[in-house]
């Protein structure tokens, strides 16, 4: 079977949506009975792997919703099975443009919810009729799904559980370290910790730890925001990391920290971060949204009390003391034993789509 994935970000490119997808296709290709194809709209650079996928078309404009003949060409030459389409504007380019030159299956991928116009939700559905089957990350977003366009078939598939590593646990005089690794948007919560940051202060930095590692729009205004803390010894601040740098800082971590902000996207998505938490028995300094507490409760991570760098920081304060710190990794323990794997994810991804190309 070949699976096309059209308008995902990909590398050099380290997002969560980069990671997921890199983490299914490597295993669901590993068996041999899948083969997997990518238009992204990211640009190559000289550090960019395509692995796992056979081929990889690279284009800027693959989003837009002009024809393309040579995604036209692309697309003739892969001849594939089933085309997963990652974002609207993809899916209404090829439901124009290709639809009918391709008998594929079409399988929309949704990462999280906007809230949108009656004429937006109109549209949706006048699109989504077209489509054979839906994937969502977690089961906020498959009611909301239900909710909005009354589609019952959608299958949810989480991000996995994998772990490499221990975490590394240092002596008792070792610092206290609290970290964030990913895209710094807005909506991830990146400006309460810059700002809960500069509340504490540089004598509560003294004696702990900050690190921040990632990239996006919204890192330079983090960087303005932390000011003259940049230069603290015990304040880290990194672009974009390997994969295996990446692994390293983790393993330094004592508390994740994932603040997001309450709208429809971060209620109807579980992010990686909670992910990492559970693999890397991590506990998490989280606000009380869905997509962090769906599969976290206040035995397995601190909850702020409101959204709010003063909160965050209060809770950042609190779990310097690592109060319950060890029942929290025990509880993190027993949801690891209990998560899906990306194995897992990957066998119930190509499971479904299976289901979906041999029903005509």
């Amino acid at each position: 079977m070949k699976v096309l994935h059209v308008g995902c970000p990909y590398t050099p490119y380290s997002g969560g949506s980069t990671v997921r997808l890199r983490s299914l296709v490597t295993r669901y290709c590993n068996a041999d009975k899948v083969k997997g194809y990518l238009a992204t709209p990211i640009s190559r650079s000289h550090l960019t792997d395509d692995y796992p996928f056979v081929e990889v078309y690279r284009d800027q404009k693959v989003n837009s919703l002009r024809f393309s003949r040579p995604f036209f060409k692309f697309v003739r030459r892969v001849n594939p099975d089933a085309v997963v389409i990652h974002n609207s504007r993809a899916l209404i380019k090829w439901i124009v443009w290709y639809r009918l030159f391709f008998n594929v299956k079409i399988i929309v991928e949704i990462h999280s919810f906007r809230e949108e116009s009656p004429l937006r939700t109109l549209l949706n559905k006048l699109l989504y009729k077209f489509v054979h089957g839906f994937v969502v990350l977690s089961k906020a977003s498959a009611q909301e799904l239900e909710r909005r366009y009354s589609i019952i078939n959608a299958k949810v598939v989480y991000n996995g559980v994998e772990i490499k590593k221990a975490q590394i646990l240092g002596g008792g005089q070792r610092l206290v370290t609290f970290g964030y690794l990913g895209s710094f948007h807005e909506w991830q919560g990146v400006f309460y910790i810059a700002h809960a940051a500069r509340i504490l202060g540089a004598e509560f930095w003294e004696n702990h730890r900050l690190v921040l590692a990632g990239g996006g729009p919204a890192y330079q205004a983090c960087l303005d925001i932390l000011g003259d803390l940049i230069h603290h010894q015990n304040i880290v601040v990194k672009s974009w990391v390997s994969s295996e740098e990446a692994e390293n800082i983790l393993g330094e971590l004592d508390y994740l920290l994932a603040p997001r902000p309450s709208n429809l996207a971060t209620e109807t998505v579980v992010p990686l971060k909670v992910v990492e938490s559970i693999a890397y028995k991590i506990p998490l300094i989280i606000s009380n949204v869905g997509g962090l507490t769906e599969l976290l409760d206040k035995k397995s991570a601190i909850v702020m009390s409101e959204v709010s760098a003063d909160s965050l920081a209060q809770a950042m304060r609190l779990a310097s003391l690592k109060p319950d710190y060890e029942a929290m990794k025990a509880e993190l323990d027993s949801k690891y034993h209990s998560a899906s794997t990306w194995n897992d994810s990957a066998d119930s991804y190509v499971e479904y789509l299976t289901c979906i190309c041999m029903n005509s």
